[in-house]
């Protein structure tokens, strides 16, 4: 009597367990399509990375000088979506400062940070990033990585970079790599680089500048 009273249960647990497999099997496909851009890249992604290209000539008293493009082996490695380069110089003080502002995969965007690149580039780590915090002049506030390069040629030359991503709302300084960024289908990444005088002068130009592009920036980057 005792094996046939559980003989309906286990024939209804059966099928609820079924269709969960199935259920999670169908969750589990649909975000690795996402993930990976099985469907294409949505419309308004396209719209948003096109948006980067609007980004203004001005930038507090920054003048923008140049811009650049990416080659197609990076863009091929990053899969960005839209991106800006360029390049500013503030007319007062002569400093001068190089921004990419990208959007794209939150996979490549970010694993790819700047002590990968600029090690592989000639250039030594004089420290580990460490996070700050930067106000924009409109009170904007992001979590960014700071970090301090130098040359390996005879002059040098020491640079500063920050960077952050972003998928809605502040900047911020992710530490997990893919991990921490998978829930997020795309990011936006700022990497903001300027020469140093003296890395322990107050003077840092990249700071100063991402204070200024914060107030601006906010018009040109949408919630993902």
């Amino acid at each position: 009597m005792k094996a046939t009273s559980n003989h309906p249960r286990r024939s209804f647990l059966l099928p609820l367990a079924v269709a969960l497999i199935v259920g999670l099997t169908i969750l589990s496909g649909y975000v690795q399509g996402k993930m990976s851009r099985r469907w294409g890249i949505p419309l308004d992604i396209v719209a948003m990375g096109k948006d980067l290209e609007k980004l203004p000539d001005k930038v507090g008293p920054w003048q923008l000088v140049s811009t650049s493009k990416l080659s197609d082996a990076v863009a091929g490695v990053l899969e960005c979506t839209g991106y800006a380069l360029r390049n500013y110089t503030n007319p007062e003080t002569g400093e001068t400062v190089s921004i990419g502002l990208l959007l794209g995969p939150s996979g490549p965007m970010s694993v790819h940070t700047p002590d990968i690149c600029y090690s592989s580039q000639a250039y030594d780590q004089l420290d580990r990033p460490k996070q700050v915090t930067v106000a924009g002049a409109n009170g904007e506030q992001g979590r960014f990585w700071a970090q301090t390069f130098k040359a390996k040629s005879l002059n040098g030359e020491l640079l500063r970079v920050y960077y952050a991503w972003r998928a809605g709302g502040a900047w911020q300084a992710f530490a997990g790599g893919r991990l921490e960024t998978a829930r997020y289908p795309y990011l936006y990444k700022v990497q903001v680089v300027a020469p140093l005088a003296d890395p322990a002068s107050n003077n840092d130009p990249a700071e100063s500048f991402l204070r200024d592009f914060l107030a601006v920036a906010e018009e040109h980057l949408k919630e993902l």
